[in-house]
């Protein structure tokens, strides 16, 4: 077991929305008179624990911050977390180095692509290519409920992504400094919403470690 001691441990949470909005505001219009107060105190903690979500959380932009001003924090990289955050490009690494086989995603372009999924696959999955959570996230099976599905993720600022449907048992695993944990397994029905993800629910169980053959783990 590894213990990193810290006097003093700032996290940076949703609770923490409007420091880090200023923060990433000042930054990206380079007020470094302005900013250098909000650096000045990230600066008195010994380490910054990231637990925000989505922009600015996991695309590498506040990390970017962090790093640029050499203040400890606990989290990937700024280059990882941007490859990762959207998921086409997180594919496209994936199966460029055949950790799995290639499947159907694309980038929705326009409505001959939607009815040409549905008609290669029957059901689809629309969600935001730059997103996390399964927040937005639907499942498809007709042009009226993918466009639909399409046009709420456009006017939320998303950019959509259109996949094929996969179905099996659903694990994660945690990575710490290259190590991966042994998978936990995810026992629920449906998709694995925001609510069960983050909610307490008697709709999920977690198994760690999961039941899996010998010859899977």
């Amino acid at each position: 077991k590894i213990v990193y001691p810290a006097k003093r441990a700032m996290i940076i949470n949703k609770m923490s929305v409007l420091f880090i909005f200023i923060l990433v505001f000042l930054y990206k219009y380079e007020e470094k008179d302005i900013i250098k107060d909000y650096i000045s105190y990230l600066k008195g903690f010994q380490w910054i624990f990231l637990t925000t979500h989505g922009k600015w959380g996991e695309d590498g932009y506040l990390q970017k911050i962090l790093e640029d001003n050499h203040i400890s924090y606990v989290g990937p990289t700024s280059e990882s977390a941007l490859k990762t955050f959207h998921k086409h490009k997180a594919l496209e690494i994936i199966w460029r180095e055949k950790i799995c086989p290639k499947w159907y995603a694309e980038i929705f372009k326009d409505i001959h692509q939607v009815t040409k999924a549905l008609e290669m696959w029957g059901t689809i999955i629309i969600k935001p290519n730059d997103g996390g959570s399964s927040i937005g996230v639907s499942v498809c099976s007709n042009v009226t409920e993918a466009l639909k599905a399409i046009e709420e993720l456009q006017k939320q600022g998303y950019t959509p992504l259109l996949e094929e449907l996969h179905e099996g048992t659903e694990f994660s695993i945690s990575l710490v400094e290259g190590k991966a944990s042994p998978p936990t397994e995810i026992i629920q029905e449906g998709i694995f919403t925001y609510e069960k993800k983050y909610f307490p629910s008697t709709a999920v169980t977690y198994l760690h470690p999961a039941h899996f053959p010998a010859s899977v783990l």
